[in-house]
């Protein structure tokens, strides 16, 4: 992860000897540093604490009196003591004293105009809210127009709307009286078609059947005569075999009857 600037100018020029000289601070614009970026990082060794944002956490360097000054700035305490120094000199309190004078002469004329433009801020408030009045006025005179421009063009497409549902019901309803009309027609001839067709078909079948049953009952006379003459043939021969076994039958019992 690379180091934020403040920590590169920790690791090159302060934390090999644990100080920062006016030579590190020279070193530092040389190498392409600026005076705000070394008057900033002097700011946070001076209070070194991590809030400060560096990785390295707190550690005790020393700032050399001259590095400020290389710096381009000038260090804390010798701020202080120049400021202390400039109001314990001569004169300072009657220096005050014409300051309070100067101070309370441009609080009487600012007092003045600031009555003077508050009275200024009220006219002004006031014609912007006569301003303001009629504007609305106009404003609401001009959304009514449009309001009822609005209603009446609304009516107008209602109305359209209305006529052009009427017509296109009258259209879907002559058009499916048509096709209805031209359904059922189409449908009755074919009815009727079909009808005759069917009906040359019934009669064709029952041409067909009374052959059927013609031919069938002719068939059905010829087999039921000759059945019939099988039948008594049969039986003549049956009555004869029964005839010739009863008459061995007696002629049997008549010799048996001799002889005993």
């Amino acid at each position: 992860m690379a180091l934020s600037a403040y920590d590169e100018f920790l690791l090159q020029y302060v934390l090999d000897d644990n100080k920062v000289t006016n030579k590190d601070i020279n070193t530092f614009l040389d190498d392409g540093g600026t005076e705000k970026q070394a008057q900033d990082f002097l700011s946070k060794i001076e209070t070194q604490s991590t809030k400060d944002g560096s990785k390295f956490g707190d550690f005790n360097a020393k700032i050399g009196d001259q590095a400020y000054t290389a710096a381009g700035t000038t260090a804390p305490q010798e701020f202080l003591a120049g400021a202390v120094e400039e109001l314990n000199e001569p004169g300072d309190l009657d220096d005050y004293a014409g300051y309070a004078e100067i101070d309370y002469g441009y609080f009487t004329d600012n007092r003045e105009d600031v009555q003077a433009f508050t009275s200024g801020q009220a006219d002004l408030n006031r014609l912007n809210s006569i301003a303001l009045t009629n504007i609305q006025t106009a404003s609401n005179e001009a959304v009514a127009g449009i309001y009822a421009g609005a209603d009446i063009f609304d009516s107008q497409v209602t109305l359209s709307g209305y006529n052009l549902e009427d017509s296109r019901i009258r259209d879907l309803t002559e058009y499916t009286t048509t096709v209805e009309d031209d359904r059922l027609r189409d449908f009755k001839d074919k009815d009727i078609a079909y009808g005759l067709n069917l009906q040359t078909i019934i009669n064709s079948g029952l041409a067909d059947v009374a052959t059927i049953q013609g031919t069938y009952s002719v068939s059905g006379i010829g087999l039921r005569g000759q059945f019939d003459k099988d039948i008594a043939e049969i039986r003549t021969a049956g009555d004869q075999d029964i005839a010739r076994t009863n008459m061995m039958g007696s002629m049997m019992a008549g010799f048996w009857n001799s002889i005993g």
